[in-house]
């Protein structure tokens, strides 16, 4: 904290008042009779809801300790450390913001429609590259992300009028400096006598994680990191950054032994079921079958210190098994982070992983070592046009002379399980391969359109560490496990790469029954198609269809 005044400025802050209007529309006809012709001229309703920002003012702290602390609670106009606060119109600009800064508003909300409507208020990120998380924000009644319930408003109703404020507080630390966002504030309306529902959350991970239940009719949630920093291990063990947790997310209850009757309080079989070695019975696993949840996660992520190991810096999903997850357009900065879905303990004193429907990262920036390790828990995952940029690991030696460097892979995940993978239109920078998969994993596998540029990672002077610098590992897996359909197809590799492929040893990999592994239309540039790990020799396996 005591950092906090030598900077010279924080934040470039920027917030902007949006307004949507929704427009009811009709026509104009007429009735005729056999007798006579009636005419009736129908004129459409007008819904039109407004909103206005007026009151707007700026106060700084007339003194501000070491520590954060507003001396004697005085505030003076303006901010005082240089920044500006200005508005134009809805339009309201924060810039260069400094500890306790703040400014208050008024939203003024007027109905000048012809009817009755129904209209609601959201606050919603725009952009952001974690400055969002820091500020302290008061839109009329609730804080932070939020939206309000339709309330119903008469022809000529009196103006609603929400006290705003949007504040950095005075204990902000240095991880906020330089950063940025833009906020939207929203008013929709509806003509009055419309069904309405309210589908769709916005929290922050601290709201979302306080949650004990998913509102009711809630589909859709957006969960903003706000720059959240992942912790390393811990005595050797994960300390994860959760989002979610343990009331909105399913439970485990197992059934009776060679029965399908269902326990009470858990109605859906998940397909899972448990073998007894002695004879052979079986048991299903039974879950309390939650809804189906569309989580949206934005905002960035700090990485746990880089060690060179695994499973540092874990993120865990604590949500309804039905859900999809898709991280959008999050920035993982440097450091490491391994990816999970949570174990669930006291299962009959069992220990059961959970497996939700969908992990999705869209847009996506990876800066360290991500995706490592851990047991991703869902059935299938999608990586979209994603940037990996150069990494290679700080962890130095090992036990056993081994090289921290050499686990600086972009992605290397084991244990999968039953999943589908998909990983297209994504760009890596790379010096090790993306690793396809290791130990219990099976399901398909595309990998489509994407871009390596391949380079030897520094230690690669030596004999032993020689010809890594390949594009995509396929790995070996766990007796009884086999890959389903493998395409390759579309990609491009450039660089200093030894070869596009790379191959644990000289099988083709573990294959179920009937499944096809398809290379085509890939861009070499020099570089073989296939190897044998740690070899510059040519070799692809007689398994692979190539086109």
């Amino acid at each position: 904290m005591k950092k906090l005044l030598k900077s010279k400025t924080f934040l470039g802050a920027v917030m902007s008042i949006a307004l949507c209007v929704s427009l009811i529309a009709g026509a104009t006809f007429a009735i005729f009779t056999s007798e006579a012709s009636v005419n009736i001229a129908v004129g459409t309703a007008t819904v039109q809801v407004t909103a206005t920002v007026s009151d707007f003012n700026a106060t700084s702290p007339e003194k501000i300790t070491t520590e954060g602390v507003v001396v004697d609670d005085k505030y003076v106009d303006g901010f005082v450390n240089g920044g500006a606060a200005t508005q134009n119109g809805n339009e309201i600009t924060l810039e260069n913001v400094t500890p306790g800064d703040k400014v208050t508003f008024k939203i003024t909300v007027h109905n000048g429609s012809t009817v009755k409507v129904r209209y609601r208020t959201r606050v919603i990120v725009r952009e952001d590259n974690g400055l969002f998380g820091a500020l302290v924000m008061k839109i009329g009644n609730y804080t932070g992300m939020g939206i309000s319930n339709w309330k119903e408003l008469a022809v000529n109703s009196e103006d609603e009028v929400l006290d705003c404020k949007i504040e950095l507080p005075a204990g902000s630390v240095n991880d906020y400096q330089n950063k940025k966002c833009k906020i939207a504030f929203i008013v929709e309306a509806i003509q009055g006598n419309a069904k309405v529902v309210n589908d769709t959350a916005y929290y922050t991970l601290k709201q979302f994680n306080a949650l004990t239940e998913i509102p009711e009719g809630v589909k859709n949630v957006y969960v903003d990191l706000g720059g959240v920093q992942l912790k390393n291990l811990k005595n050797g063990v994960a300390d994860p950054i959760y989002i979610g947790n343990t009331n909105i997310a399913d439970h485990y209850h197992y059934g009776e032994w060679n029965s399908t009757t269902k326990p009470a309080g858990y109605p859906h079989d998940t397909g899972r079921t448990d073998k007894r070695m002695s004879d052979g019975a079986v048991r299903h696993i039974y879950s309390t079958g939650k809804q189906a949840l569309n989580v949206i996660v934005t905002g960035y992520a700090l990485g746990a210190k880089d060690s060179g190991g695994f499973n540092e810096g874990a993120i865990s999903l604590r949500v309804p098994d039905a859900s999809t997850v898709t991280f959008s357009g999050v920035t993982f900065e440097a450091g490491q982070m391994s990816m999970s879905v949570w174990n669930e303990t006291g299962v009959q004193s069992m220990t059961v992983a959970h497996r939700i429907e969908k992990i999705v990262f869209d847009g996506c920036t990876f800066k360290g070592n991500w995706l490592q390790n851990g047991n991703v828990g869902a059935k299938e995952m999608v990586i979209n046009n994603c940037k990996f940029a150069l990494h290679e690991n700080e962890g130095g030696i090992a036990a056993g002379g081994f090289n921290n460097k050499n686990n600086s892979n972009p992605i290397w995940i084991q244990n999968m399980g039953q999943c589908n993978v998909t990983i297209e239109n994504c760009e890596f920078v790379a010096v090790r391969p993306i690793k396809l998969w290791e130990g219990g994993a099976s399901g398909t596998i595309v990998i489509k359109n994407n871009t390596f540029d391949m380079s030897p990672c520094s230690i690669d002077t030596e004999d032993t560490n020689k010809n890594k610098n390949v594009a995509i590992m396929f790995s070996t897996l766990g007796s009884g496990f086999g890959y389903g359909n493998i395409e390759v197809s579309g990609n491009t590799v450039k660089g200093n790469a030894t070869a596009f492929l790379s191959f644990f040893n000289t099988t083709c990999p573990a294959m179920a029954e009937g499944a096809t592994f398809t290379v085509s239309g890939n861009t070499l540039n020099g570089a073989k198609l296939g190897v044998v790990w740690k070899s510059a020799e040519y070799w692809m396996p007689t398994c692979a269809i190539i086109k």
